[in-house]
């Protein structure tokens, strides 16, 4: 009963606060903008991208796809779309850090963290792997 009541009171209280609309003016914003997180970076690669060589010239067959997914929580990443050899990356949110989970096409699937370094970039640092026997698969340590 005192939820129903309390409720009851939180429904009414605008209502008994109202002013006349010469006086509405909306109050300044004191919310702060929150600010952006890392995962925005990857957001704004969505679209599909090319490689080029380190020569300057287009790398055969180094195509990539960033889709924006999840309800923007999340970004996938497809390499070689469409080839035997296509792997995916999927980028997450984890609090104030970026996750991701690589699913490669050798068949394990390395985790990595990543934490912003001094320059304002991002490096990834391995965080586990699924299917993975750390004596037997190789795998990325960390990734500028």
């Amino acid at each position: 009963m005192k939820r129903l009541l309390i409720l009851a009171v939180l429904a009414c209280a605008p209502a008994a606060f109202a002013q006349s609309p010469a006086t509405d003016a909306p109050a300044a914003s004191t919310v702060p903008t929150p600010a952006p997180h890392a995962l925005d970076r990857f957001k704004a690669l969505a679209g599909d991208w090319s490689a080029e060589g380190l020569d300057g010239n287009s790398a055969p067959g180094a195509r990539m796809r960033y889709e924006v997914t999840a309800g923007g929580s999340a970004v996938l990443e497809t390499l070689f779309p469409g080839t035997p050899h296509e792997m995916r990356t999927l980028y997450a949110r984890d609090g104030d850090d970026v996750v991701l989970t690589h699913f490669c096409a050798s068949g394990h699937h390395p985790k990595m963290r990543a934490k912003p370094a001094a320059d304002g970039t991002l490096v990834f640092a391995f965080d586990g792997a699924l299917n993975f026997d750390p004596a037997r698969d190789g795998h990325m340590q960390d990734a500028p």
